[in-house]
């Protein structure tokens, strides 16, 4: 009984590190939970974004109920609607602070009108970039991009002999999740004689078409980035010099009263600070440097 009790206890079995295989197919579990939290939370906050869009429309609707019924009752509605920040925060600069400078300028801090402007630069840059954005996806219209795209790799000469052929194409099936590449969408749309004949026969300007407005948008790019890089330059100049040094509120207020006066004159057109010329009106097209009113 003693020799029993004395016995020195087995070892436990030693245990060894999980194997690669192991260790793979947790970390194999792990991201596909993560995937699928990360799906429900965009599930979720999409269906949020979108009643949230609904509820802004609804808002804006009533809004825009409550605006008439004033209007046809004779009470005059200020209007204070601004279509981007930049808007609205020159209007604080140049209406609102103007006022508070002109009244007490010892009331308004410098800070803040450096503040002011400072963000009026920012948003400046971020509605030059929209507008730019704007006029690159309205530069054509939605058919021709998606005649583009269609053709991006293929002239119009083979998309008249690809057509001509008259080749039974292989209907495409449409996985869930899967994009149909442009070609195939268009590879697999009929056409008719009529438009092969047209197409062929004016080729030559199609092409010229696409070549234009593809070079059209390449230049404006240019220019668009050699805008906003000034921009910058002129922002971070400022941002480094000693201009709050020098500026007193005096000079503040000489501003504001310059802006006051010369702010809705011809003078601060297009045509007369960069010397453009107005189109004439007896003419559709453009010449050079041409601008409208």
């Amino acid at each position: 009984m003693e020799e029993t009790e004395n016995k020195p206890q087995r070892a436990s079995r030693r245990k060894f590190p999980r194997s690669n295989v192991e260790r793979s197919k947790d970390f194999r579990k792990r991201k596909k939970k993560f995937l699928e939290d990360k799906l429900n939370q965009v599930e979720i906050l999409e269906r949020e974004a979108k009643s949230l869009r609904e509820e802004n429309s609804c808002l804006k609707e009533q809004v825009k109920e409550l605006t008439n019924q004033l209007k046809n009752k004779g009470i005059k509605v200020p209007k204070k609607e601004f279509d981007h920040p930049l808007h609205e925060y020159e209007d604080y600069l140049y209406n609102q602070l103007a006022k508070k400078f002109q009244s007490n300028p010892d009331e308004v801090r410098f800070s803040t009108f450096e503040q002011v402007t400072e963000h009026t630069s920012d948003w400046r840059i971020d509605y030059l970039k929209t507008c730019f954005k704007n006029i690159l996806d309205n530069i054509t219209s939605i058919e021709s991009k998606c005649y583009f795209s269609s053709v991006k790799e293929m002239s119009v000469t083979q998309w008249v002999t690809k057509k001509r052929a008259k080749k039974r194409q292989i209907k495409y099936t449409k996985k869930i999740g899967e994009e149909i590449a442009p070609k195939e969408v268009y590879s697999n749309t009929g056409v008719s004689d009529g438009v092969i004949d047209f197409m062929e026969k004016n080729k030559k300007a199609f092409s010229n078409f696409k070549k234009q407005i593809k070079s059209i948008v390449q230049n404006l790019i240019k220019e668009r980035n050699k805008l906003l890089n000034f921009l910058y330059c002129a922002k971070e100049f400022m941002e480094n010099s000693d201009y709050a040094k020098v500026y007193k509120k005096q000079d503040i207020a000489n501003r504001f009263e310059v802006v006051a006066q010369l702010k809705n004159t011809d003078f601060l057109t297009p045509h007369y600070l960069f010397d453009i010329p107005k189109k004439p009106k007896t003419t559709l097209k453009y010449q050079d440097y041409e601008l409208t009113e």
